[in-house]
This record gives C-alpha cells, sequence and structure tokens, in this order.
C-alpha cells in the first residue's frame, strides 16, 4: 500500500509539473501568435495605406488626363466635328438644291398652263354660238363649260404668277411663252357670258 501511495504521489507531482510546463508552453505560444498577429495587421494597414496612395495618383492622373485637352486631341475633336458637320452641310445644300428645282419646275408649269388656258379660251369662244342661233343646246354647253374653266383657270395662274419674282420668271426656258399670252392672248380671255353678250352685240 505504502508502495501504492509513492507511485499515486509521484504521479500526482508529475502531472503536477506537466500542467505546469504546458500552461507556460501554450502561454508562450499564445504571446508569439499575438505577436505574429499584430505584425500582420501592421503590414496590412501599410499595405492599404500605400494602396490608397497609388490609387489616389492614379485617380489624379486620370482625371487630369480625361479633362485637360492636348493639342493632338483638339485637332482629332475638331477632325471629327468635321466630320460630322459636312455631311449635314451637303444634305441641307442638297436639299436646298432639290427646292429650288422643285420652284423652277413648278413655275415651269404654271407658264405652260396660263399660255394653254388662255388659248384655249379664246378658240373656245370662236365655237360658242348665240342663243338664237343654237342648234345643239348640249354642244354649246360643254362649249361654255370649258371657256368659264378656262378663264377661271387663267386668273388664278395669274395670281400665282404675279407673285412670283420678275428674275424667276425671266430666266425660265417658257419665258416667250409667258411673253406671248401677256401680249396677245390675255387680252382676249373672257368668260362664257361675256363672250356671249359680245356674240349678241355684234
Amino acid at each position: 500500500m505504502e508502495i501504492v501511495s509513492i507511485i499515486a504521489g509521484c504521479v500526482s507531482i508529475i502531472l503536477g509539473f506537466l500542467a505546469i510546463a504546458l500552461s507556460v508552453y501554450f502561454f508562450i505560444q499564445s504571446k508569439i501568435s499575438e505577436k505574429e498577429v499584430s505584425n500582420t495587421l501592421e503590414n496590412i494597414k501599410a499595405q492599404t495605406n500605400t494602396l490608397q496612395k497609388i490609387t489616389a495618383t492614379q485617380m489624379t492622373r486620370l482625371i487630369k488626363g480625361v479633362t485637360e485637352i492636348r493639342p493632338e486631341q483638339e485637332i482629332i475633336t475638331h477632325l471629327i466635328s468635321l466630320i460630322n458637320v459636312t455631311p449635314q452641310q451637303d444634305m441641307i445644300r442638297e436639299k436646298d438644291l432639290q427646292i429650288e428645282n422643285l420652284t423652277q419646275e413648278a413655275i415651269t408649269a404654271y407658264i405652260a398652263s396660263y399660255y394653254y388656258s388662255a388659248v384655249t379660251n379664246c378658240l373656245f369662244q370662236a365655237n360658242l354660238l348665240p342663243e338664237n342661233e343654237i342648234e345643239n343646246s348640249e354642244l354649246n354647253n360643254r362649249v361654255k363649260n370649258m371657256i368659264d374653266k378656262s378663264y377661271t383657270d387663267f386668273n388664278a395662274l395669274e395670281n400665282i404668277l404675279n407673285r412670283v419674282h420678275t428674275t424667276r420668271i425671266q430666266g425660265n426656258p417658257l419665258y416667250n411663252y409667258y411673253q406671248e399670252t401677256r401680249n396677245i392672248w390675255m387680252q382676249g380671255v373672257k368668260d362664257s357670258k361675256t363672250t356671249m353678250e359680245s356674240k349678241q352685240n355684234s
């Protein structure tokens, strides 16, 4: 029994020393780990500060590069603007040219209609019979209708051409038709009523 007690006492002492040794070991290890963690945090903090400085520098350069246009960049920008504007200007000039061509064609059509309405009116007047000589009233009514329509058309076209600038009319290919209408046919243009009265009085 005494031997067992001695052995148990020795084991207890050994375990006690072992526990103390382990406690000291873990304490030392915790201090070492704490120091390593502290150093790691310091390194991370230093790297973060460095990264912030680098980022700030890069952003400053980027903003400066974007906001400050260099001379060669100004030239490129100007060329691009010319490329964009020139087609628009060409389109505007082309559109103006188309409008001018259409205007000239319209004036040509007006002069031609002006001429032929006057000629038609005067020629149909010769075929209009007085009331006492009518043999075919239907035919005579058709003649009267043509006289009145050509008379109305002539006056409408004259009002239009009177608003056209003289240089446009003089420069038109049908200017000679315009002159002939004004100098010869215009004086004889009448409506059917006036034509009938003239025939009855003659």
